[in-house]
This record gives C-alpha cells, structure tokens and sequence, in this order.
C-alpha cells in the first residue's frame, strides 16, 4: 500500500500480478486490489479452483481470498486482460 499511495492511486485502480495464492493474491486481495495469477513460472499449468486454494485456506469460509480475479498463463496473457476490463478495470 505504500507504493500505491506514493503513487497516488487507490487499491481498487491498481492490479497486482503474481505466481503464488497464500503470498501474492491474498495479500493483494485483502487490500482491495483486483488480481491476476499467472502460472508461467509455476509447474502447475491451470488456472487455481477451490480444490487448489484449499491447500492453503482449509476453512469453507473466507476461500474467495486465495482466488485471483483471472488466471493466465502468462504474461504475455496479461494485455488481454486488462483491454476486457477496460478503462475503469471494472
């Protein structure tokens, strides 16, 4: 949050990009961010379910945290994605 505040932008105008449900998309959820995870650096290839997301969120409560907003396969994925949320990223 301090780099979004230095850069004078709000949680919900900013998306993080990471490889990693517990440390990169929760932590990014939970400030409000929008959140894209992408599997290129990862061995596993699809994109992540409940099943995955348990593994590190055993509670049926609370999962939706570990559950990025889309899921690519790799950066070069990323444009696409942020064209089909448009201007507002909504």
């Amino acid at each position: 949050t301090i780099a979004l505040q230095r850069l004078g932008v709000g949680a919900g105008e900013a998306v993080f990009v990471g490889d990693r449900l517990r440390d990169d998309i929760a932590g990014a959820r939970a400030v409000g961010m929008r959140t894209v995870l992408t599997r290129e650096f990862r061995d596993e290839i699809d994109g992540p379910d409940r099943a995955d997301a348990r593994r590190f969120w055993p509670a049926a409560e609370g999962i939706e945290v570990l559950l990025p907003d889309r899921s690519i396969r790799a950066l070069a994925d990323l444009p696409d994605v942020l064209d089909s949320w448009g201007p507002d990223r909504s």
